[in-house]
């Protein structure tokens, strides 16, 4: 997906004003930017260690 918005939220079957709502929820709630690679990556480390 790459970053895609509009990829992304076709693949999870949702509208992208909706997949892009989440997305900024998300980094406001937990004081995140996804678009830094630093948290990115350590939200992905979390996605992998709870997902289990």
């Amino acid at each position: 997906m790459q970053g895609n918005i509009s990829s992304a939220a076709k693949e999870l079957f949702m509208h992208r004003n909706t997949l892009q709502y989440k997305v900024d929820k998300f980094q406001e709630q937990t004081k995140t930017n996804l678009k830094k690679m630093d948290d990115l990556f350590l939200c992905y480390l979390l996605i992998l260690t709870f997902n289990k």
